[in-house]
């Protein structure tokens, strides 16, 4: 069997299954067991669906049939099937073989059931594939929505009540949706996405991409962290409240903490084509090219043996720096360290004796760097001095401090140089953040540039410079949020993004058209043009979708 890195990832099973169809999002349960599809041996058309056992055993589950399989996902228990030929969406369920959306003439790109196996999301794109859309469906009651996307869509994951839809494509992009239709975040990106996930909670979405760039996105859409591999990633997956997840490259596959951090590591046979991962994380599956079929147990102590590693690793970091005499290196390893180990008293009192050779040593730093008028690096040595050693000589450097530079905040001010007035307040409340003095020019100079700001945008706006005059206005509300200029501020948005669906709207370019008419709606509601030339978009598109079909039915 393939040995990881740490001890943490513990092969359990493995059996050749050829031809099996890589692992889905919810192949591996909390128990271990991994269901998988393959193609009956003997009868064309019927697939099986099998457990891998602890034990090594394939346990048959049940079978459907169907033609040219190409795309398959499944509920948590795997009673509710979802499979799509190129242009044909079922679903299997108690035994059950049910169309769906037949009225349609769609290639199908990517599919997801909920856990629960209540919904489904599809992607696809018509024919020609100029438009591409996702949808949310109630497997018993039909479609909820179709939503127009602006790229091709190669793949989807919902959450578990389906409130967060995440979209990705072969192109780069990513975005996601709520169950109302409503974007909650887009990344735009020339970097292939081919591998992704999101947590049950919805609160965390992984992207692996052809580069080898692993991404963790956050609700609002913040890069949570972000790493590199050597290789594509071809296979990424969340446990259910996002802080544990495994990814594949090439023969490897990594276990990583919330934090992004490389916990552990297991080197699978052959190349890995998809993997999966249980709920709370304690189990894995991958499939790997011909055939084979692992299922995997990660351990949690994978987090105490990687703290056990640094612990060493700091400790042997700060021998190095107390050798050196780099007492800050000196101190920041030790009491890295010491979170680790509290109960070392011998490092205790190296960090002891390090903290007053750093702080006497910043203390002096503290008279260069202010002859040299370098005020805001004074002010930190000087506070980073305080937090190791409270005495008399920094009180005394702290205030020379402040005085200088709130003489020099005076002197902007009057000159009405606010950028810099704001620049300087900042650094002085890092001086002394019990002083008012400091605070107060800041929040007087802040509501000046402000004001500033916004009489510019007017007259930006005024001039048809919607961009600059954005820009200009997110500056403000950075410095003074108040519900005027956040009114003007979606006020303005909807502008651009009306006026880039109008740029779409003539080049013929109507789904991507919508998009934006429709994101100008919902920044402003009382933008009437937006609803008119949505309904113009839609029906145009529409037109083309016939034209298009009676071509084909011509050919």
């Amino acid at each position: 069997m393939p040995s990881n890195t740490l001890g943490a990832i513990n092969p359990i099973s493995e059996q050749t299954v050829k031809n099996h169809l890589p692992v889905a999002r919810f192949a591996v349960s909390d128990t271990g067991a991994v269901t998988v599809v393959m193609p009956d041996r003997r009868q064309p058309r019927l697939y099986q669906v099998m457990s891998l056992e602890l034990s090594g055993d394939l346990r048959p589950v049940g079978s459907f049939s169907m033609e040219k399989l190409r795309r398959i996902d499944f509920s948590v228990d795997a009673t509710v099937i979802a499979a799509a030929t190129d242009d044909d969406l079922y679903l299997f369920s108690g035994g059950a073989k049910t169309r769906l959306l037949p009225e349609r003439r769609d290639i199908y790109t990517g599919l997801s059931v909920a856990p629960a196996g209540t919904r489904l999301v599809v992607s696809s794109a018509n024919l020609i594939r100029s438009n591409h859309s996702i949808t949310l469906q109630l497997l018993q009651d039909g479609p909820v929505w179709v939503m127009d996307i602006p790229f091709p869509v190669s793949d989807v994951r919902v959450s578990q009540d389906c409130t967060r839809i995440l979209a990705v494509s072969d192109d780069g992009p990513a975005i996601m949706v709520d169950d109302s239709r409503s974007v909650v975040w887009q990344l735009d990106s020339s970097d292939p996405v081919t591998a992704a996930d999101v947590s049950l909670t919805g609160e965390a979405s992984l992207l692996g991409c052809r580069s080898g760039m692993l991404r963790m996105v956050g609700d609002s859409g913040d890069i949570i962290w972000e790493s590199h591999r050597a290789d594509s990633i071809s296979g990424y997956a969340v446990c259910a409240n996002g802080r544990f997840s495994v990814a594949a490259y090439g023969v490897t596959l990594e276990a990583l903490s919330e934090d992004g951090a490389v916990i552990a590591e297991h080197i699978a046979p052959s190349p890995i084509l998809s993997v999966a991962l249980s709920p709370s994380g304690t189990f894995a599956a991958v499939s790997c090219a011909g055939g084979i079929l692992q299922a995997l147990e990660l351990s949690f102590d994978a987090t105490r043996t990687h703290a056990e590693h640094k612990a060493v690793s700091l400790r042997a970091q700060a021998e190095r720096a107390l050798a050196d005499g780099d007492w800050a290196s000196a101190v920041d390893s030790l009491a890295a360290y010491l979170e680790l180990r509290p109960s070392d008293v011998e490092a205790c009192r190296e960090l002891a004796e390090a903290s007053i050779e750093l702080a006497d040593k910043l203390l002096l730093d503290v008279d260069h760097l202010l002859d040299e008028r370098r005020l805001a690096e004074a002010a930190a040595a000087m506070n980073k001095a305080r937090s190791l050693l409270p005495h008399q000589r920094v009180s005394a450097v702290q205030s020379r401090i402040l005085n200088r530079a709130l003489r020099e905040i005076a002197k902007l001010s009057r000159a009405g140089r606010l950028e810099e007035v704001i620049e300087k307040a900042r650094e002085a409340v890092m001086i002394d953040p019990m002083d008012w003095r400091p605070r107060e020019a800041l929040a007087n100079a802040e509501s000046a540039l402000a004001a500033r700001y916004s009489a510019d945008a007017e007259t930006m706006l005024e001039s048809g410079n919607i961009g600059e005059a954005i820009a200009v206005l997110e500056k403000a509300a950075g410095l003074t949020p108040s519900d005027e200029l956040n009114e003007k501020l979606a006020k303005a948005r909807a502008r651009q993004s009306f006026d880039d669906g109008l740029a779409l709207y003539e080049a013929k370019k109507f789904s991507q058209a919508v998009f934006r008419f429709r994101k100008a709606l919902t920044l402003d509601p009382s933008l009437a043009e937006a609803q008119k030339y949505i309904d113009y978009s839609e029906g145009l598109s529409r037109q083309n979708d016939m034209i298009s079909d009676r071509f084909s039915k011509l050919e």
